[in-house]
């Protein structure tokens, strides 16, 4: 998920900086909204709120924030988004009694 320090937070920090906060801040609003429409995402959800409430929602700095990335980086950026949204379950585990 591209949230803070998940691996995708730090996918969307290369690609968009310091904006990628915006993007954490509306990946937890997406999570709350699914964890009311399914109960397999209270989890995700009470988890990335921790984050977000004792880390913040704001990325560190790397070593080397002023180098833009090339064409083959933003691909591999879009690959990502790409499987990221193939492999997305709204409802993962379906609980039926």
């Amino acid at each position: 998920l591209p949230f803070g320090q998940l691996d995708g937070g730090h996918l969307v920090y290369a690609v968009f900086g310091p904006r990628a906060r915006y993007v954490s801040i509306a990946t937890l609003g997406l999570v709350v909204t699914l964890a009311v429409v399914s109960y397999s995402w209270i989890v995700m959800a009470v988890m990335l709120s921790a984050m977000g409430y004792f880390m913040g929602f704001r990325h560190p700095a790397p070593l080397d924030d002023w180098t833009p990335l090339n064409r083959g980086r933003l691909i591999v950026a879009l690959i990502a988004l790409a499987i990221l949204l193939g492999c997305f379950t709204p409802e993962p585990i379906s609980i039926t009694f």
